[in-house]
């Protein structure tokens, strides 16, 4: 099984929004058990699950402080193949601890000096794991020159991935239908973006 967690210290950086495409993406077509652990108080991405008539991929609820270990144990002996963690911008040991054994932490953020700022002590602790680790650029705005200079900002921290997330209408139409881009639109740009994501991480989780 490999162990994505989606997370960042600042808020509204789009991490439930990408976890749960992310997860859609991977269970495309069934062929992979996918799940999400809504780690997350708020709650959203199992909001987003009432909201489906898709069985997959499936969220569960989990109290991260005390059950996040076990939770992860039993996916692996149901044979789940993608386990997604879905983090609330939080600094606690608990996240900490889930980073060393993820194979891979997504930090996404918006493409502003503001947001990266408020982000990096999220790459710091993944760094002091030894988690492999990698940026996502999120809601970029599609007439905005800025997240390519962005890019090349946070290429000198670590690694990111090669796709760039735009702010796009898709992304909240769907999530309010209890869809991801690529059921709600699969020709869509957005739904591009997903996919073209989700083979960056695969790449990523080749070389963990």
């Amino acid at each position: 099984m490999k162990t994505i967690i989606v997370t960042s210290r600042k808020g509204g950086a789009g991490k439930t929004t990408l976890t749960v495409n992310l997860a859609t993406q991977a269970s495309a077509g069934g062929k992979s058990r996918v799940v999400v652990l809504d780690a997350d108080p708020q709650g959203s991405a199992t909001f987003w699950q009432s909201l489906r008539s898709e069985p997959f991929p499936e969220v569960r609820k989990v109290r991260a402080e005390s059950g996040l270990a076990g939770a992860l144990a039993r996916l692996e002996q149901e044979g789940v193949d993608y386990a997604f963690l879905d983090f609330p911008p939080a600094d606690k040991k608990w996240l900490r601890d889930a980073m060393a054994d993820a194979d891979l932490v997504l930090i996404p953020t918006k493409p502003s000096p503001l947001d990266i700022h408020s982000a990096t002590s999220t790459l710091e602790w993944a760094l002091d794991a030894e988690s492999k680790v990698a940026w996502v650029i999120n809601g970029a705005s599609v007439f905005s020159k800025t997240p390519d200079l962005v890019f090349d900002q946070l290429r000198k921290t670590g690694s990111v991935c090669a796709t760039i997330v735009h702010e796009r209408n898709d992304f909240v139409v769907s999530a309010g239908l209890g869809l991801g881009v690529s059921e709600f639109a699969p020709n869509g740009k957005a739904a591009f973006e997903i996919d073209a994501l989700w083979k960056n991480v695969r790449s990523l989780l080749r070389r963990a």
